[in-house]
């Protein structure tokens, strides 16, 4: 009786621990059911997304060739604008130029009879007598009156000379007019000196029989004192009234 009843109480246990086990397993088995799904429906979210993020990708890179398409139209009207300025400035700087040639006094080597022009290059083509030249030359160590003018102190106290007093200096003595306090001599090519350095340089340099001596010469652009004055004479000109061009 015993036996009996002590099967019975085994036969209890197997049963239950039979149950127990295949409620186990069929745990298992439908939380691996539930990952499965739960992996498909990652990977259908996955794929159902990617279509979308290659729309914005392209989207996403319209915009931006839209940007540089913009950026290259502004940088081509800028480069436009640039060229049309500097085209307008070329042909304003030309037409500023020719008109500048045309007001100015035309040079040439022929004379105008009816014109009180005179320029370098028609002195330097005059046919001069050659004795004429020489007779000036020994005639005196300076230069004719006619081919200078002396500008006193008190001229130059003038506005008219203020510029000149305040920048320029003596082309001999390298001194400021300013601080010297001195007459100029005024040469028609428009240079100026001192007029005691002028007078000093002529009695020192080269001798009277020399008509292309220093002392018959402007120092600085060469122009013949003695063939001006002697151009003039020849042409009957007022020293007062001529307009020299040293060209």
């Amino acid at each position: 009786m015993k036996l009996l009843e002590s099967l019975k109480v085994s036969w209890f246990i197997l049963s239950i621990s039979c149950l127990l086990f295949q409620l186990s397993n069929t745990s298992s088995v439908s939380q691996a059911q539930n990952q499965k799904v739960s992996k498909l429906d990652d990977s259908h979210i996955s794929s159902t997304n990617e279509p979308l993020t290659i729309y914005n990708s392209m989207k996403e890179d319209s915009n931006n060739l839209k940007k540089l398409e913009v950026q290259d139209d502004d940088e081509h009207d800028s480069l436009k604008k640039r060229s049309n300025n500097k085209e307008t400035k070329d042909t304003k700087e030309l037409e500023d130029s020719k008109l500048n040639y045309s007001l100015e006094p035309q040079v040439s080597n022929q004379r105008d009879p009816n014109s009180n022009v005179v320029t370098r290059s028609q002195i330097d083509f005059h046919n001069f007598n050659q004795e004429t030249l020489s007779q000036i030359s020994r005639s005196s160590l300076l230069p004719p009156d006619d081919s200078c003018k002396i500008l006193t102190t008190t001229e130059l106290e003038t506005p008219e000379h203020e510029e000149l007093m305040n920048q320029e200096v003596c082309l001999i003595c390298f001194e400021s007019y300013s601080d010297s306090h001195e007459n100029l001599v005024k040469l028609p090519c428009a240079h100026k000196f001192h007029h005691r350095c002028f007078i000093k340089t002529g009695r020192t340099n080269g001798n009277r029989t020399d008509v292309e001596r220093p002392s018959m010469k402007c120092c600085v652009c060469q122009l013949s004192l003695i063939k001006y004055h002697q151009y003039l004479v020849d042409h009957k000109l007022d020293p007062k009234q001529v307009e020299f061009i040293n060209k």
